[in-house]
């Protein structure tokens, strides 16, 4: 997997020397070879870049990605043609109003809760010998989940209406009360967890949070556009200007695995500190970005398996899903599985 270079010093320019991208910030210079990088991402403002680096980037098929840091991007530059675009998006279009509609909008729920409720139970299993008690609660926390997924069955239609997706939205939301609840009490001995707050997060876990996020929106991004797939019609988000919903659809199958993981990991490994997190405005210190960005980047290069026996790492099972996904709505394979990954 490629790295992500991001460009967040103000004054920076990014250009092109021969067949590498050059980095340039007063009498500083660094290049890289387009092989080696996944993405390119320019963090605030005061930077600038050259056409010609533009043009290497889309024949390389890196997205340049505009963005604050921790948020999801405001702009992207990528290529102009992508293979299959027309019979994908098509039957994207045509699928929205059908039953296959509501059935892909069910699959996507499905992988979240089933990751929710499997990580649930990878956390009580890892404390069954010091706290039995705590264990067994968190496991009918995780049970609870399963029966939130029983109850998935139940909803069905002729194509997705905004009743169909209220119901699919209320699971969702009753599984995240029980899930969130005890993301907290897990992480409770090594940091605060208010409970979840997207914009505006003030605390080090919502935004560690939000940091991950805002790091797998850009590669779901990435995988759905290059298997020819329209970034914004999605299934189980609704329809909303500007707003990538496919991508949001795609993204909750990896949010726990991806994300949430990586978080409580870094607090209860005491990989950074708690108290050491946040400047005096709120916002992330220099070195926890770096330390979570390089955490986040590692796990989605980390080689994984799902309960269907396929093993590859995290960002291939990306591209993977984006991939299948369309196959699907092409009618090339029978069935879209959702990713879910063994515990």
């Amino acid at each position: 997997m490629g790295k992500s270079l991001y460009v967040t010093k103000y004054g920076t320019f990014i250009g092109k020397s021969g067949n590498r991208i050059v980095v340039r910030l007063n009498d500083r210079k660094e290049e890289y070879v387009p092989d080696d990088l996944e993405e390119l991402i320019i963090v605030g403002r005061g930077k600038s870049l050259s056409s010609d680096v533009v043009r290497l980037c889309v024949e390389a098929k890196i997205p340049i990605f505009f963005t604050t840091m921790g948020e999801y991007p405001y702009a992207a530059v990528t290529p102009m043609t992508i293979s299959g675009t027309v019979k994908r998006r098509r039957a994207q279009y045509e699928a929205y109003i059908s039953p296959l509609g509501v059935e892909i909008a069910k699959k996507f729920l499905v992988g979240k809760l089933y990751n929710q409720m499997n990580l649930l139970r990878l956390w009580a299993k890892s404390r069954m010998r010091s706290d039995k008690v705590g264990a067994t609660l968190i496991k009918k926390a995780a049970n609870t989940i399963r029966d939130l997924l029983d109850s998935l069955k139940s909803i069905n239609g002729e194509r997705m209406t905004g009743e169909i997706r209220e119901k699919l939205m209320s699971l969702e939301a009753r599984a995240a009360d029980v899930y969130w609840v005890w993301f907290g009490r897990i992480l409770s001995d090594a940091a605060f967890f208010p409970g979840r707050v997207k914009r505006g997060a003030m605390d080090p876990v919502n935004s560690l949070l939000n940091l991950g996020y805002a790091i797998l929106f850009r590669r779901v991004f990435k995988a759905v556009l290059i298997n020819g797939l329209d970034p914004y019609a999605g299934f189980l988000h609704a329809d909303r200007s500007g707003r990538a919903s496919l991508v949001l659809d795609l993204m909750e199958e990896f949010r726990q695995q991806v994300v949430d993981r990586v978080v409580l990991k870094l607090f209860t490994k005491r990989t950074i500190r708690y108290d050491e997190c946040v400047d005096e405005e709120g916002k992330l210190r220099d070195h926890v970005l770096t330390t979570a960005i390089k955490e986040f980047e590692n796990r989605l290069s980390e080689e994984v398996t799902t309960i269907y026996g396929e093993r590859r790492s995290i960002v291939k099972h990306i591209n993977n899903q984006a991939r299948n996904l369309a196959r699907f709505l092409i009618g090339d394979i029978p069935e879209y599985k959702p990713f879910i990954l063994s515990w």
